[in-house]
């Protein structure tokens, strides 16, 4: 994961590097920085839950096996969306971000926003869940397990930030 990663952060590196500042961009080129940053913190919030995994051997309760898999498919469908949206920006660049492509691209945010505000329910009726279970766990990975939750949902908050900056994008030009 931490390969992954580094590998992200030197591609937001050269694409700052070496995105031309005379290039004639029908948005301003500090919003397009800004979209590649908040895309990097997706794979720095998946980053981060690999992280926490790795620090202390946890057991999962059984009970909520349904819960966890359910909140990561909702996180996944998040972040393809945001993938597929993403892929969409050379066309977006090639169209000065308007007409019929901004228009398909905006209805890709909408649905992203969402997918987004499920991947969130899911992930606060899995913490209920998981507090209903503490006296099956010791405190230190009741508290543990809650933050890996919530950082899986801050996967999918930042590729929700992703579609809203683009549409921010999208609206200023």
């Amino acid at each position: 994961m931490n390969q992954l990663e580094h590998e992200a952060d030197q591609l937001k590196n050269d694409i700052r590097n070496y995105l031309p500042r005379s290039l004639f961009l029908s948005v301003d080129r500090q919003d397009l920085l800004n979209l590649i940053h908040t895309q990097d913190a997706i794979a720095d919030s998946a980053q981060e839950v690999a992280g926490m995994l790795a620090l202390k051997r946890l057991q999962l309760p059984e009970d909520l096996y349904p819960d966890v898999k359910h909140l990561l498919d909702e996180v996944m469908v998040t972040c393809d969306l945001a993938g597929a949206i993403a892929s969409e920006v050379d066309e977006l660049v090639e169209a000065s971000f308007e007409g019929p492509e901004a228009e398909r691209v905006l209805e890709m945010i909408t649905q992203l926003d969402d997918v987004e505000t499920k991947s969130d329910v899911v992930g606060v009726h899995l913490a209920r869940r998981l507090f209903t279970l503490e006296d099956q766990l010791s405190p230190v990975d009741l508290m543990l397990w809650y933050q890996i939750f919530y950082t899986v949902g801050q996967v999918a908050n930042n590729a929700e930030r992703m579609g809203n900056r683009l549409r921010l994008l999208i609206a200023r030009a």
